[in-house]
């Protein structure tokens, strides 16, 4: 027998998102408040895992078209999990598909882990039908304005649908990664030079991914949700069905159109407009686009370092380098040409009260209204910079933490024990003060900074048995066991 089968007409979409199925898979459906029918796909022998992934797209479907205020564009939208495939996952647009592992969901087998993996995947792909399908970059130079958006918004989305999984708490960690890999002098722009397919294949790496949803977090703490919200939904629906670019973005985060403009789905951007176009960042002003392409057009992570003193603090900005040290002469060279607009934040031992600056320059000062005995820069990890105390500042936040960690938040606290470590793997801190901050650990009893102290003691601990130096290993074992 000669089947026919009849398409309707897609919407307007690049070629790459197109995508055709022929199987013999059975499936279940549902809906979503607006109407979308929204079903999942899998071999007959394993139907019986896809409720929770059903249940979990219908979720973020209508979480993504509240917070952008957008419709989904098609009437269906299909999740297929495929037996061998080669990507995680891929958003073709309407057919999404993914590996197994990535889709299905056994509540007899799968494990907590797999239930936070199966429910990222969904929220991250569903996500690219707004950031890659609605809106696609101009070129893969700007692949990170699809996959660092992707990777972001899977974050907000499960935080605000399913916020018992916590997710906010494994974000720190993306951008820990993105700083491991940032801090080599063989990394790269966000936004770079991709005009073949070997050059095309490397721009999906950590960079784009990992690096690009940080610093979009960034912007999202220092304009506020809201602003950062509306500028998101202000882009969308500029460049709906169509390509855009990195500079795109930040004009539509810089947009000041009345609510009547917004509303009306006017765009009143223009550059004229530009000088008005900036953010006031606690008496400063922000050039949105000024600032981003700090970030996204130059590679690397900045340093900032702290000298305090009673009420003035002294900042300076550097590159912070893994693999070549300060005394050799090649770090000045690595060093030219590296400027970034950084928001600082910071809280001091006599205030919980949140300070922030706009560090524009290499060096700036900084004074607070009273003299305290520490200061803690990059609160929350909310910013993606590294932080060094000159003097006796780590002594003093160490001093601190064996007294009362509690006044640092658990994400602080995490922060901190990977600033160290990443210092003296740097050559910038002593090994003996970053074991020194590890000794509160034992009253520790939040898993974030335990989980990232004792990942960096095992770390060492492997080192020391692979050198076979036994008594440094005996001890540092048991050191880890007491907690």
């Amino acid at each position: 027998d000669l089947y026919e089968d009849h398409f309707a007409d897609t919407v307007k979409m690049s070629t790459y998102l197109v995508a055709f199925i022929i199987c013999d898979f059975q499936f279940i459906s549902g809906r979503t408040s607006s109407g979308i029918k929204v079903s999942v796909y899998a071999a007959p022998h394993k139907i019986n895992q896809t409720q929770y992934a059903l249940k979990a797209a219908i979720k973020m479907l209508e979480f993504y078209e509240e917070y952008f205020g957008i419709d989904y564009p098609l009437p269906k939208q299909d999740l297929v999990a495929i037996p061998d495939f080669q990507s995680g996952a891929m958003e073709n647009w309407g057919l999404t598909t993914y590996r197994e592992t990535s889709l299905l969901y056994d509540p007899a087998m799968s494990s907590a882990s797999d239930t936070l993996w199966v429910t990222m995947v969904i929220g991250h792909e569903l996500a690219h039908q707004w950031f890659g399908n609605l809106v696609t970059m101009e070129w893969w130079n700007d692949i990170w304005l699809n996959e660092g958006f992707a990777r972001y918004m899977e974050y907000v989305a499960v935080d605000a649908t399913y916020p018992e999984l916590q997710v906010n708490d494994y974000f720190i960690y993306t951008c820990f990664a993105a700083m491991g890999s940032d801090s080599l002098n063989s990394s790269r722009p966000i936004s770079s030079k991709a005009e073949n397919p070997t050059q095309i294949k490397e721009m999906f790496d950590t960079v784009s991914y990992d690096k690009g949803a940080c610093i979009l977090h960034m912007l999202r703490s220092f304009l506020t949700e809201e602003v950062f919200q509306n500028g998101l939904i202000r882009y969308l629906r500029k460049y709906s069905y169509r390509n855009a670019r990195n500079e795109d973005l930040w004009n539509s985060m810089a947009n000041t159109c009345s609510d009547e403009d917004f509303i009306s789905g006017k765009f009143c951007y223009s550059k004229d407009q530009a000088p008005k176009n900036a953010y006031g960042y606690i008496g400063e002003h922000l050039n949105i686009s000024e600032a981003m392409n700090t970030w996204t057009l130059q590679k690397g992570v900045p340093l900032i370092v702290v000298n305090q003193t009673g009420k003035l603090i002294r900042i300076r900005q550097e590159r912070f380098l893994k693999g070549v040290f300060p005394d050799e002469p090649l770090w000045a060279a690595m060093q030219t040409g590296f400027l970034w607009h950084v928001p600082l934040t910071y809280i001091s031992s006599n205030s919980r009260t949140i300070g922030r600056h706009l560090l524009k320059t290499q060096t700036d000062a900084i004074e607070m209204n009273q003299e305290a005995s520490w200061v803690k820069f990059n609160v929350d990890m909310n910013g993606y910079y590294l932080v060094h105390y000159e003097g006796d500042g780590w002594d003093s936040i160490i001093g601190q933490l064996h007294l009362n960690h509690t006044l640092f938040s658990d994400k602080d606290r995490a922060h901190l024990i990977h600033n160290a470590f990443q210092l003296v793997s740097a050559g910038r801190l002593s090994l003996d003060q970053a074991l020194d901050l590890t000794k509160y650990l034992r009253h520790e009893t939040s898993n974030l900074p335990l989980q990232q102290g004792i990942g960096y003691l095992e770390f060492l601990y492997r080192k020391m048995e692979e050198r076979n130096i036994s008594d440094i290993t005996e001890n540092l074992k048991m050191y880890i066991l007491q907690y």
